[in-house]
């Protein structure tokens, strides 16, 4: 890894197989500073409109960038290569808004579901 620790709304280039990928760091910076692993939503240049995407305007990346909500997962730290920049904080807003849809965190459960 080179440029830093990565931090909430960065987003860097990743190792993915053989190739990299953009990846926006969506973990708090608190547990970021601490393991070796950050969590990420992957970019795409294959645009499809999802609602369970955000996209981003060219600028931080050189091509429009769609950031799919649903594919959050850890990386190690060790396989992000390059800082590319950092989104606006209505980007990363909007992200967060998209994550708690994706997986329903305002959703309470039904009085029939049991407790968990």
């Amino acid at each position: 890894m080179t440029n830093g620790s990565p931090r909430r709304g960065d987003i860097w280039w990743a190792s993915a197989g053989t190739k990299l990928r953009p990846v926006l760091v969506v973990s708090a910076d608190s547990m970021n500073r601490r393991l070796n692993k950050v969590l990420v939503v992957p970019g795409t240049t294959n645009l499809r409109g999802w609602p369970d995407e955000v996209l981003l305007a060219v600028g931080v990346l050189p091509e429009a960038t769609a950031f799919c909500c649903r594919e959050v997962a850890p990386v190690l730290t060790a396989d992000l290569r390059n800082r590319a920049g950092e989104v606006a904080e209505q980007v990363l807003n909007e992200v967060c808004e998209t994550l708690a849809r994706v997986f329903a965190c305002t959703e309470h459960p039904s009085e029939g579901s049991p407790a968990k």
